[in-house]
């Protein structure tokens, strides 16, 4: 009812809709333009190369809870439901915890994911090659959006301040 054939993302939602990735709200509604948590992104991205981290069998909730709890985030609030998406995400190294700060180490999956930590993490899960960042007054994602620019997975205009950087 809240996406429409003339949206952006229409397509895609159908498609991963279609494909069981998604479900929409019990209300029949997708909220396209409602923030997605990383907890959220997670199931998402795993769902985009085909892996239902929800349904994974007991044996293998078993190995990957085994691998999961030798470097498991510190955070006590994953949703149960998606808790095999980040402990899996975890272990294929697709995601991490903060680097810094007060919350250094944790996931903090209840958190809203920005357009930058999906674009590393898309990026990291299709195993594509991203440069470091050499001009550390840059943000951390510069590296990880001018190669996205590249391989256009975003129009111009998503990233105003890159838009026209050269690659760093």
């Amino acid at each position: 009812e809240d996406i429409f054939v003339d949206h952006e993302a229409y397509l895609d939602v159908v498609e991963l809709f279609i494909r069981g990735v998604i479900d929409g709200y019990a209300d029949a509604t997708f909220r396209p333009e409602n923030a997605i948590t990383r907890e959220e992104f997670t199931k998402l991205n795993l769902g985009a190369v085909c892996i239902d981290c929800t349904a994974f069998i007991e044996s293998m909730q078993n190995e990957i809870e085994s691998e999961y709890s030798t470097h498991a985030f510190p955070d006590n609030n994953i949703d149960p439901t998606l808790y095999y998406c980040v402990a899996h995400s975890r272990n294929q190294e697709l995601i991490s915890g903060y680097k810094w700060g007060e919350y250094e180490g944790y996931y903090l999956p209840r958190n809203t994911m920005s357009r930058a930590e999906a674009t590393k993490v898309l990026l990291e899960t299709a195993d594509v090659y991203v440069k470091e960042i050499s001009d550390f007054t840059l943000p951390w994602y510069t590296n990880y959006i001018v190669e996205a620019q590249n391989m256009a997975l975003y129009p111009e205009g998503r990233f105003m301040e890159l838009d026209t950087y050269p690659d760093s």
